[in-house]
């Protein structure tokens, strides 16, 4: 699939100076977030990044708080937590985030004998957080 969609240069502008130190890292940290899901790619030659255009969506699934104690995978990648904030899971999928997360909880096997659903969102999730999708177009 062809890149469609020009994301910006991977050195960072100025724009007359109203980028600040912290925008930077927010979008380095953007850059890699979808660099690593396959979905961005970095040109060598021209030094530009380009979006894979895509219809996928990001969801988040708030978990119950005792995904903290109960599991411990998940208490070992989250040391910082204090107790305070909530637990979410955050997924991509070219389905609508209602219709991923209702195979998460059922536990939905594919044609292919695989099960599509996520243990800690199946055990653990609570409900769909809809403020928090973003749709990648």
């Amino acid at each position: 699939m062809p890149p469609q969609q020009l994301v910006g240069n991977s050195q960072y502008s100025n724009r007359g100076g109203a980028e600040t130190q912290g925008e930077n890292r927010v979008s380095a940290t953007l850059r890699l977030f979808f660099y690593n899901l396959g979905i961005l790619e970095n040109n060598r030659k021209s030094n530009e990044w380009l979006l894979y255009k895509m219809n996928y969506q990001v969801y988040v699934i708030e978990l119950s708080k005792k995904v903290f104690t109960e599991n411990a995978k998940f208490r070992n990648a989250n040391p910082q937590f204090n107790g305070v904030l909530e637990c979410l899971y955050v997924g991509m999928t070219s389905k609508t985030p209602a219709e991923r997360f209702k195979q998460h909880k059922t536990g939905y096997i594919n044609k292919k004998g695989h099960d599509l659903s996520a243990y800690i969102a199946k055990k653990y999730g609570t409900y769909l957080r809809p403020s928090f999708t973003i749709i990648l177009i």
